[in-house]
């Protein structure tokens, strides 16, 4: 079970609380911040899953070590180790797929 919400979730229920602010002082303060929250919640960046994938690389200068590793194809971050299913870097669901 996700416990995430939509943005525009996060919004409609900041505007209903917004429309139940009286006029009185510190209401009015709190509308104020109420709009400034979905101002600022309606400007962050989206939080959409990334997937990717390893891709092997070769490597040309350690010709007496191993040859290759694995990179995420999101971010370049080497894999730890054999089987990850998740860039331990940037998150992505790697979904057990590589690079041949």
């Amino acid at each position: 079970m996700s416990d995430s919400i939509s943005r525009q979730d996060a919004v409609s229920e900041i505007d209903e609380w917004i429309q139940m602010a009286t006029g009185n002082e510190t209401d009015m303060a709190i509308k104020d911040f109420l709009s400034f929250l979905k101002k600022r919640i309606e400007s962050l960046p989206s939080a959409e899953p990334k997937t990717g994938k390893w891709v092997k690389i070769i490597d040309e200068e350690t010709p007496n070590l191993t040859k290759w590793h694995y990179e995420c194809d999101q971010c370049g971050a080497g894999r730890w180790e054999e089987g990850q299913r998740y860039c331990q870097n940037c998150g992505a669901d790697m979904r057990g797929e590589q690079d041949e």
